[in-house]
């Protein structure tokens, strides 16, 4: 991997805006999602995801769309099947940036930003696995393995002109339910 030794920042932060990006095109794909679990007994718990918003009640973006925006962030990973659902739904008029280190929705109601820190809470050079302190080296001398551990930070507003509007709480709970599952996908990967 010498080819990313000057880069490896620029990838790490890469590869996890597009792993958000695949995270909403497979489990958060419809704003208005209804998620219903059945127990499987002995077997765990089985999971289904309905997509319930009318196209009225959508700005859709399709995946050629997301992967534009990942594109212009200059995304190393924009060309890479992002999986998941073909289109992410999200709230009427809802404008979705992608940053190098950011993932932004924002609308009527409310702004989410979803961003990275710039600097990793942990970074070791060990082989992945290994139980030594062994940090093996590529020809060019630096560290073979780069592993990080980092935040993806939420902040969200929600608009006091807006406050009073019978949808608010759907917008809220969309949002809340965006935090706890991304929440969920990262802390369980």
């Amino acid at each position: 991997m010498q080819a990313f030794d000057a880069a490896r920042d620029k990838l790490f932060s890469d590869f996890t805006v597009f792993s958000f990006i695949s995270f909403l095109m497979k489990r958060e794909f419809d704003w208005q999602l209804r998620r219903l679990e059945y127990p499987a007994l002995k077997l765990g718990t089985s999971v289904t995801l309905q997509p319930i918003a009318k196209a009225k009640e959508c700005t859709t973006y399709r995946q050629e769309d997301v992967q534009a925006k990942l594109k212009a962030a200059g995304n190393l990973f924009a060309d890479s099947d992002i999986g998941g659902a073909n289109r992410l739904c999200l709230p009427p008029d809802t404008r979705l940036e992608i940053s190098p280190r950011s993932i932004t929705f924002e609308n009527r109601f409310c702004k989410a930003t979803w961003k990275l820190d710039e600097i990793p809470i942990m970074m070791d050079h060990m082989k992945p696995g290994s139980q030594t302190a062994d940090v093996p080296t590529t020809a060019s001398g630096k560290p073979q393995f780069d592993s990080r551990v980092s935040g993806l930070n939420a902040e969200v507003t929600y608009f006091a002109r807006r406050a009073k509007s019978l949808d608010m709480e759907k917008y809220k709970a969309w949002i809340t339910r965006l935090m706890t599952d991304s929440h969920a996908w990262f802390e369980s990967k």
